[in-house]
C-alpha cells in the first residue's frame, strides 16, 4: 500500500505517524512545498518577543529524524499542483528546479493547511515592511526588523489572538504599537463585556487601539511602508502586520472535484473521508462539526490539526478512529492575564437561535483569606429553560485555564447548569475557594431557570 500525504506540518505528519503505527510495511511519502516540516506557527509571536530564542526551536521533529524513526520519505520543495483522481496520481512541481513529477498513490491525505488573508482591495498591502506572519522565514525577517533601529512605529491590523500576542512582544522592544480594528471591539469571538476587560488591561500595558477603523490605504515611500490610513486617521508605520484571518488552501480540492463546506473548508466526515473514498483531508484545510450547533466550523488550530491528522492516518491504514467534532476552545495569556473561551458566546448563541441566558460573575482563585487569592471573571452562557451549557469565557491571572477546561468538558458532555453544580471538584484554601469558581457562576445562573 502506498500512502501519499500533501503537507508536512501538524496534520500531515500526525497522519504519517499513525499510518506507520498501523501499517509497518506500507510506503509513506509526504510532499512539502517548503523547507520546514513539523513546525509550530502558534509559537511565532513568542519567537518575535525573544521568549523563544531560535526559530529552529519551533520545529517539533527535524526532517531527518522523522524519516529515520518513522520510515517515511519526505520530499521537500515539492508543491502539489494537481490531483488526478482517475489515474490516482498527484502532479507536483519542484519549487527548487521547476521539474514536474508524478507521484502515484493508493490512499491520499490532503493537509494543505491555511493561508493568510491579504486584502488586495487595500492599496499598499504589497509594500516592503507589510507582513502576515504565516511562515517561519517571515518570522525571522520580522524579528530582525524589530531588533533594528529602523522600526519605531508598528501598526497591527486586526485585534484577534495573534496580533494581541504579537503586540505584547513588540512593546517589550520599546516600540510604539497601535492595533487597528474594523469592528467596535477586540477579540470578536468574545462578548463585549468580557473583551472590554482585556482591552483595558492591554491599554494599561502600553497598547493603543483604534477601533471601528477599517483600513483604507497603506501608504509608502520608495517602496517601503510609511503609514496606515484607517477610520479616517493616518498612523505612522515602519512595520505593519496584517492579521485579519486565514482561509483554507483548497485549490487542489476544488480542481479535483472534492466537495467543500460553505466556509471553504474541504468537506469530510468523522473519519476524515472526502467524497472520494481513497482521499482524506485533515488540518487547517477542512471544516469540522461544531458539537453545539451541529454545523460545519472552520477551526484552524494546531491541536485540531494534530487530532484530525491522527484520525485520517488511522482510517487510511484500516483503523476505526472517529473525530466527534469541536466546540472552539481557545486561550491565551497577555501581560499576565489569561483570556479563555469555549463554546458559544452570548452573541453567537443568540445568532444560532437559542433562547439564551447568561451570567457574569467575579470570583476568587483561592480562599478569600489567603494572601495569594486573585480575582477571576467568568461569563457562563446557557440555554433556557433546559440549563444546557452553551459557552464560557474567563479572564484572570491564574487558574483561568482550569475554568475553561471544566467548561469545555461540560459542554462536550452536554451537561446542564444543574449537573455541573454538584460535580465533586477539589478544595483546598491555597488553590481554590470552597465553591469552584465556575460552580459559583452556576449558582447565579440557576436563578434564571425554573
Amino acid at each position: 500500500m502506498r500512502y501519499l500525504i500533501i503537507g508536512a506540518d501538524a496534520a500531515g505528519l500526525s497522519a504519517a505517524s499513525q499510518i506507520r503505527r498501523k501499517d509497518k510495511e506500507g510506503e509513506i511519502i509526504v510532499l512539502e512545498m517548503d523547507k520546514w516540516v513539523s513546525y509550530g506557527l502558534c509559537g511565532l509571536p513568542y519567537y518575535l518577543s525573544g521568549e523563544v530564542k531560535n526559530i529552529e526551536d519551533l520545529v517539533s521533529v527535524p526532517k531527518e529524524k522523522f524519516e529515520k524513526t518513522r520510515n517515511v520519505e519526505i520530499k521537500l520543495f515539492h508543491k502539489a499542483v494537481k490531483i488526478d483522481r482517475e489515474r490516482k496520481i498527484v502532479v507536483a512541481e519542484r519549487t527548487d528546479t521547476g521539474e514536474i513529477v508524478e507521484v502515484p498513490y493508493d490512499k491520499l491525505i490532503i493537509t494543505t493547511g491555511a493561508e493568510p488573508i491579504r486584502p488586495k482591495a487595500i492599496k499598499g498591502v504589497d509594500l516592503e515592511g507589510v507582513y502576515t506572519l504565516h511562515s517561519l522565514d517571515e518570522g525571522v525577517v520580522i524579528r530582525n526588523e524589530l531588533e533594528s533601529d529602523r522600526v519605531k512605529n508598528v501598526v497591527l491590523v486586526g485585534a484577534g489572538y495573534v496580533n494581541l500576542e504579537v503586540a505584547e512582544g513588540i512593546v517589550k522592544y520599546g516600540k510604539n504599537v497601535i492595533v487597528v480594528e474594523m469592528l467596535d471591539r477586540i477579540m470578536k469571538n468574545f462578548d463585549t463585556d468580557v473583551s472590554s476587560m482585556v482591552k483595558e488591561h492591554l491599554e494599561a500595558n502600553g497598547i493603543k487601539f483604534a477601533l471601528s477603523s477599517p483600513v483604507e490605504e497603506i501608504k509608502g515611500e520608495n517602496g517601503r511602508v510609511k503609514s496606515v490610513v484607517a477610520g479616517g486617521k493616518e498612523f505612522e508605520a515602519d512595520l505593519v502586520l496584517l492579521s485579519v484571518g486565514v482561509k483554507p488552501r483548497n485549490e487542489l480540492a476544488i480542481d479535483a472535484g472534492l466537495e467543500l463546506n460553505p466556509d471553504g473548508g474541504i468537506k469530510v466526515d468523522c473519519e476524515m473521508k472526502t467524497n472520494d473514498p481513497d482521499i482524506f483531508a485533515a488540518g487547517d484545510c477542512i471544516s469540522v462539526k461544531n458539537l453545539i450547533t451541529g454545523k460545519p466550523m472552520y477551526v484552524p488550530l494546531g491541536d485540531i490539526a494534530n487530532k484530525t491528522g491522527l484520525v485520517a492516518g488511522d482510517v487510511a491504514a484500516g483503523g476505526s478512529f472517529k473525530f466527534p467534532g469541536v466546540i472552539g476552545t481557545q486561550s491565551t495569556e497577555l501581560f499576565g492575564m489569561i483570556v479563555a473561551k469555549t463554546g458559544l458566546s452570548e452573541e453567537e448563541a443568540k445568532a444560532e437561535g437559542f433562547n439564551v441566558g447568561s451570567v457574569l460573575i467575579k470570583a476568587n482563585n483561592a480562599a478569600h483569606y489567603m494572601p495569594n487569592h486573585k480575582p477571576i471573571w467568568i461569563k457562563l452562557v446557557f440555554e433556557k429553560p433546559s440549563g444546557r451549557i452553551l459557552g464560557a469565557q474567563a479572564v484572570g491571572p491564574e487558574r483561568t485555564e482550569r475554568v475553561n477546561a471544566i467548561a469545555a468538558m461540560a459542554i462536550t458532555q452536554g451537561m446542564r447548569i444543574q449537573d455541573l453544580l454538584f460535580v465533586d471538584f477539589d478544595y483546598t484554601p491555597r488553590l481554590s475557594p470552597v465553591w469552584e469558581p465556575i460552580q459559583q457562576a452556576c449558582r447565579v445562573a440557576l436563578k434564571q431557570l425554573p
